[in-house]
């Protein structure tokens, strides 16, 4: 891993970059199995980060931009209030909830619940990607048409989601919370994944698969509703039976509600 600039007005940042990712700043020499530029922003004296994966060929690179086509088509045709997320956090109700995206990975699902009112806290255990989204929404920030949506959403960097979730108080705190583990492995037989999923894939490899205990201590939060996304054929998490469910064509939600309020939830498998 290694942490470049395109600009010397960069340097620094670069710098304090590498110090938080424990690597170093240098030359992109394709040495290195990851490469994050500090590139520059046309109009802006800020900068973009973009992630080269040097360990694929051809090299793989992830820039995430809440101001490219895909998210500005999401915010404009993205159905609104019918939308499966939107409904399964329950904001078709009730506007400007506090929900903790506790597998915030690229922030796709953030964006568009922030689009809907939703107040949102981004937790993502990799920290090159939590950089990444602190960055994303620092430009959105910037950009009118933008910066009151980037304002609803706050990257929560100095935790991770399990101390989050086990805070003192956190069911005051939050209304929902929303977990997208990382889809079971697709058969050899199936296409690959796109390729930002293959970075993050890449990324995660050597992380702990926490699923099952971040979905222990969601149901011990006292939040009253948990709201887990998983493919359409996948099992329920700890084969927990949901109270309800919303379906899509590939992806279902499935909905949990603490109907005690404040006090942890109790299942029968």
């Amino acid at each position: 891993m290694i942490v470049t600039y395109d600009n010397t007005d960069f340097k620094h940042s670069a710098s304090i970059i590498a110090e938080r990712l424990s690597c170093a700043v240098g030359k992109d020499d394709k040495l290195h199995d990851l490469t994050l530029t500090l590139r520059d922003l046309p109009e802006s004296s800020n900068y973009i980060l973009e992630l080269c994966l040097n360990a694929r060929t051809p090299p793989l690179k992830l820039v995430l931009d809440f101001n490219n086509q895909h998210f500005r088509f999401r915010k404009s045709h993205g159905g609104g209030k019918r939308q499966h997320i939107v409904r399964a956090m329950g904001l078709h109700k009730q506007p400007a909830l506090r929900i903790i995206d506790a597998t915030a990975g690229m922030g796709a699902d953030s964006f568009v619940l922030a689009c809907h009112s939703a107040n949102m806290t981004l937790v993502e255990q990799h920290p090159i990607l939590s950089l990444m989204l602190e960055n994303a929404v620092t430009q959105a920030l910037e950009i009118p048409e933008l910066s009151e949506i980037a304002s609803r959403m706050h990257v929560c960097s100095n935790t991770n989601s399990i101390e989050l979730l086990s805070a003192p108080d956190i069911n005051k705190k939050y209304d929902v919370i929303y977990l997208d583990p990382m889809y079971p492995e697709r058969n050899k037989k199936q296409a690959k994944a796109k390729k930002n999923m293959q970075i993050i894939q890449y990324l995660l490899a050597d992380f702990e698969n926490q699923d099952e205990l971040l979905f222990n201590t969601a149901l011990a939060s006292g939040v009253k509703r948990i709201v887990v996304k998983r493919p359409i054929a996948a099992d329920s998490l700890l084969q927990m039976k949901p109270h309800s469910v919303i379906e899509s064509t590939n992806t279902r939600y499935d909905i949990y509600i603490n109907k005690k309020g404040s006090e942890p939830f109790y299942f029968n498998k």
